[in-house]
């Protein structure tokens, strides 16, 4: 029978809390860095939420979410911005105020839809703090910007106002920012 040498300890060593309260520090502008970086590359824009376009989102969001439910991991989807840009696509060419020019682009995002995954990086829908309010964060690729931007002009028409700027604190952000204010 062999006899293993006793394993040493490593020897406990306590964090100072001054190292804890910089790392907390750097790590919470790092996130208020990230927040100024994804302002510069998405497009917010708040909706009313009785807007056809949250409301479509929204629907196309529970059937993406009902779909990944029958497949329980089996299949692969597309990304869920491809759908949501879809839908959004699909809003904007049955909409009765949008210019003739704008929905013939938007026909043309429908009849490719290979062209959806160039075009969209991002799509989202979020919850606002109002309840009657709701949060599209969009950024397309330099083809879909001439796009983009006279879906804009159509839903500011509308009520709905594009926020430049960083976004809201998240959850991350704001627990720190309390941890070391308190």
């Amino acid at each position: 029978m062999e006899v293993q040498p006793q394993k040493k300890r490593r020897p406990q060593t306590q964090v100072d809390d001054s190292l804890l309260q910089t790392t907390a520090r750097l790590l919470l502008a790092t996130t208020s860095e990230l927040r100024m970086v994804k302002a510069a590359a998405t497009t917010a824009v708040i909706f009313p939420t009785s807007h056809p376009v949250p409301v479509a989102l929204r629907k196309k969001g529970h059937i993406y979410c009902q779909a990944v439910k029958e497949r329980k991991g089996s299949q692969t989807l597309p990304p869920p911005h491809l759908s949501a840009f879809t839908a959004l696509a699909r809003t904007v060419a049955d909409d009765k105020q949008a210019g003739q020019e704008l929905i013939d682009a938007a026909r043309k995002v429908l009849q490719c839809p290979t062209d959806t995954a160039r075009l969209a990086t991002v799509c989202k829908l979020s919850e606002c703090f109002k309840a009657d309010q709701a949060r599209l964060e969009i950024a397309v690729s330099l083809d879909g910007h001439l796009f983009l931007r006279q879906c804009i002009e159509l839903w500011t028409r509308q009520g709905a106002t594009e926020r430049p700027g960083a976004g809201p604190r998240r959850p991350l952000e704001r627990s720190l920012a309390e941890m070391l204010s308190g």
